[in-house]
């Protein structure tokens, strides 16, 4: 599996904004293609200082912005 997140600082915004760039750069580089699955919520959050809830957050900031679609 692709490491789609890197460890960052502690700040809130930072983090929101780091995990969108983060999930948007893996899909633009093609490590995730038009309709893979995304890794389950448990593998994503594997990722040092990343939580559910900002992990949600930013998958529905994108989902709004047309990146993926959530079924």
């Amino acid at each position: 599996m692709t490491k789609i997140f890197t460890r960052i600082g502690d700040s809130a915004s930072t983090l929101n904004l780091r995990t969108d760039k983060d999930i948007a750069q893996a899909t633009r580089q093609k490590d995730l293609r038009p309709g893979d699955k995304l890794p389950a919520e448990t593998n994503l959050c594997a990722t040092p200082g990343l939580g559910r809830i900002t992990l949600r957050d930013a998958l529905r900031r994108l989902h709004a912005q047309g990146l993926f679609d959530a079924r």
